[in-house]
């Protein structure tokens, strides 16, 4: 019986290799390459549903607060033009681009796109894609 332990522990010993088992972080960014977008509000309102869809993607942000930046969406490509959508105090506000035709896709990378001069009785709005 002694000599099956003594082989069993030799086996074990041998087979565990301490460097083998030490692998470190193993998170592997699927898409490397993507367009990481988040939303900054840079006006005095709540903004509600913030939406957009850049053809490469889409993605639902929620409500932002006065001054609020959410946290970055990916994306697998985008143009520097694309569609916003977005509620003030149950009004609707959208931006929808009537086409990319001449438009090239932005590099990859991180942006934060602002939102600002919402005029509530016009219903419009600004906004700047600003390279991180």
């Amino acid at each position: 019986m002694k000599h099956y332990l003594i082989i069993f522990l030799s086996c074990f010993f041998i087979s565990c290799d301490p460097e083998e088992n030490d692998l470190g972080p193993n998170f592997i960014d699927p898409n490397p390459n993507d367009v990481e977008i988040r939303i900054k509000n840079k006006t005095s309102y709540l903004l509600d549903s913030v939406y957009i869809n850049t053809s490469g993607g889409e993605s639902l942000y929620g409500n932002l607060s006065l001054f609020e930046r959410s946290s970055y969406s990916s994306f697998r490509f985008a143009y520097p033009i694309f569609n916003i959508k977005f509620k003030v105090a149950e009004k609707k506000f959208s931006y929808t681009p009537a086409s990319y035709d001449g438009e090239e896709k932005i590099a990859n990378g991180k942006y934060t796109l602002e939102i600002s001069e919402i005029d509530t009785s016009a219903i419009s709005f600004s906004y700047f894609l600003n390279e991180d």
